[in-house]
């Protein structure tokens, strides 16, 4: 079989953001997550090391609330619009644990974040969220419950 090698212009032009529809029983109903770009996924995992006013990065850090900074960059409406902002992501994060994990660990398999991902980013980026290990296994054990 010959390799067809891609131009620049097809992998520019590629459909390659994937959504997955999730029943999300707490909250009523359905939620539609999506792959988030490249930039996106590294804006976030940057933007949990925060400059200090010397500028030494690494000095603060921001690990809090996780699940729910990924999520809400993944959540999406019916047109394909972002669901909630910046401003938002407190709030979210007062939502269900189980509700807000079973999303979180949807997201982490559509954008290939691995639970190991997680614990280094917790382990770098500052101790994260104090239940994180009770949470991703109540995630894991309740991530069947997407529908495509």
């Amino acid at each position: 079989m010959e390799r067809k090698f891609l131009s620049r212009e097809e992998t520019l032009a590629a459909d390659d953001i994937e959504t997955r529809d999730l029943y999300t029983p707490e909250w009523g109903g359905w939620m539609r997550i999506r792959t988030l770009t490249a930039y996106e996924k590294d804006e976030l995992e940057v933007g949990m090391v925060l400059a200090t006013t010397n500028g030494q990065v690494g000095k603060g850090k921001r690990i809090d609330n996780i699940r729910a900074r990924f999520v809400a960059a993944a959540a999406i409406d019916q047109k394909d619009e972002k669901l909630y902002s910046d401003s938002d992501v407190a709030a979210l994060g007062k939502k269900s644990a189980p509700a807000l994990s079973r999303i979180f660990a949807a997201v982490k398999e559509m954008n290939g974040i691995s639970d190991d991902d997680v614990e280094e980013m917790e382990k770098n980026f500052g101790g994260g969220q104090s239940d994180s290990s009770a949470t991703d296994s109540a995630a894991s054990s309740a991530s069947g419950t997407s529908a495509e």
